[in-house]
């Protein structure tokens, strides 16, 4: 495993460890802060990927409450699915009881489920994502902004395809298949006479 180096200035705040679906321990993530002329800057220093990102948040006065700032931005970054891997287990912080990111944990879930059920009421008469349904194939948005969507691909139903609302396509990398809805029903009608 990399050796990881601490950031000069920066305070070690959080370690989190991070658990696949099924209990297997990817490794920790560490996260530093550094305060500095209007905005707190952040390390998330992972032995996962062996690597580090950082995040700047600007502030908007000077006399506030960071742990109330930082917690507010721990929410706003573990609530979007690709900044973490499988499930957050705490470990330690200097400014965090593990009460408190339990807490953390859940308003990120409860802000992910409603992100969806937002992106699910948006796309409710989308004629692609209608048909999906009727057809058994579960979309579900993948997200984002709530155009991209993951569907069961139609042919064998054993992997995922994407569906785009915006432009109303969709693509099977697996199968090699793409097109606009009567592209799809017609696939579809296809599969169902072979």
């Amino acid at each position: 495993m990399k050796q990881i180096n601490i950031p000069n200035q920066f305070e070690l705040f959080l370690s989190y460890e991070q658990l696949s679906p099924q209990g297997f321990e990817y490794g920790l993530t560490h996260v530093y802060y550094q305060l500095d002329n209007n905005c707190i800057y952040f390390k998330f220093i992972s032995e996962i990927k062996e690597d580090e990102t950082t995040e700047i948040l600007k502030l908007k006065s000077n006399s506030v409450n960071y742990k109330e700032i930082i917690n507010d931005f721990l929410i706003e970054y573990f609530t979007i699915p690709q900044n973490t891997i499988g499930r957050l287990l705490f470990d330690s912080s200097s400014l965090f009881s593990e009460e408190e990111f339990n807490q953390i944990k859940e308003t990120c879930r409860l802000n992910q489920v409603n992100r969806i059920n937002e992106h699910i009421e948006k796309a409710s008469n989308n004629e692609l994502i209608l048909f999906l349904t009727q057809q058994g194939l579960s979309p579900i948005p993948t997200y984002s902004d709530g155009t991209n969507w993951y569907a069961t691909c139609p042919n064998q139903r054993k992997h995922s395809m994407m569906v785009n609302t915006h432009s109303n396509q969709w693509g099977c990398g697996y199968c090699r298949k793409k097109g606009n809805l009567n592209d799809l029903k017609e696939w579809c009608d296809s599969l169902k006479k072979s």
